[in-house]
């Protein structure tokens, strides 16, 4: 009972959370935390120890990887230094999870943050160790197996990315989506405005030309018409003219007409005349001649 009370006042139950490495400079202040509470953990172990040396017996001392001073009080030792080594390890980072009691789930803060339950895996080394101890194995054999899960646990979910990692990337995700489709959108809507202005522009200047077309015809025709007008009215003079000329020949060929019938009717007269004065000097003569032989 003595042992259970020392072990109870010096190894609480250390809870572990699995979490990604943090740079050398948190590791190095880790370090000097974790051999400060090592050597004021070995301190009362060795008071403690003392106290009750009456109810626990000793072992062995066993050489620790970690910086702290070797402790020669078996359990309450290696309790000392499993709890120094998960204080280490259970120390936060900047970017790490908050190390709370385990409960279950994850704390209200990060399912306000998170808005769902995130998982984290953790490690009882108290109770690792007494199993252990009850399977029969010394304490720094018991140590030394706790020590060795705990870097195999270490090493094998360290490369893994938690859950809270893949929610936080998850959410990164579906806020670039998001940006990228307001980007996209808002790049359509310009290219929208753009083409409507320029197709806006495009029926402008096609108005302009076709106003510019429908002046030049009427311009055109306004002027051919004035032209063929005044062709026209420069035919229909020179159509008066022949006409005219054509009038004065008719009236002259007449005229000449008329007089040569007068000259023609003249000469026929005359021819009449002569011709009636010299048959009757025929027949007279013919008289004359019929009297002279009558």
């Amino acid at each position: 009972m003595t042992r259970l009370r020392a072990l109870s006042r010096l190894a609480p139950r250390a809870w572990r959370a699995v979490e990604p490495a943090p740079p050398p400079s948190q590791r190095a202040a880790r370090r000097h935390d974790a051999q400060a509470a090592a050597t004021r953990s070995s301190s009362e172990a060795s008071s403690s120890s003392s106290s009750a040396s009456s109810d626990v017996p000793t072992s062995p001392s066993t050489p620790s990887p970690s910086p702290s001073p070797p402790v020669s009080q078996g359990s309450a030792a290696a309790e000392a230094r499993i709890k120094s080594a998960a204080n280490q390890a259970a120390t936060p980072g900047p970017s790490s999870i908050p190390n709370r009691p385990w409960t279950g789930a994850a704390s209200p803060s990060l399912q306000d943050e998170r808005g769902r339950r995130s998982e984290v895996v953790v490690v009882d080394t108290l109770e690792m160790l007494r199993a252990c101890e009850r399977a029969g194995f010394s304490a720094s054999q018991a140590e030394t197996i706790v020590r060795t899960t705990l870097d195999a646990v270490k090493r094998a979910t360290e490369p893994l990315a938690s859950k809270a990692d893949l929610d936080r990337h998850v959410l990164s995700q579906r806020g670039d989506f998001r940006e990228f489709q307001q980007d996209l959108q808002a790049r359509h809507r310009e290219a929208s405005s753009a083409s409507k202005h320029l197709s806006d522009v495009v029926m402008a200047e096609c108005e302009k030309l076709r106003a510019e077309l429908r002046y030049t015809h009427e311009k055109v025709s306004s002027s051919q018409k004035l032209d063929l007008n005044l062709e026209r009215g420069r035919i229909r003079d020179d159509l008066q003219q022949q006409d005219n000329k054509t009038a004065a020949m008719e009236l002259r060929l007449d005229r000449e007409i008329s007089n040569m019938r007068t000259h023609i009717e003249a000469a026929k007269s005359d021819v009449i005349k002569y011709s009636i004065g010299a048959v009757m000097s025929m027949g007279a003569l013919g008289m004359s001649l019929m009297r002279l032989l009558g």
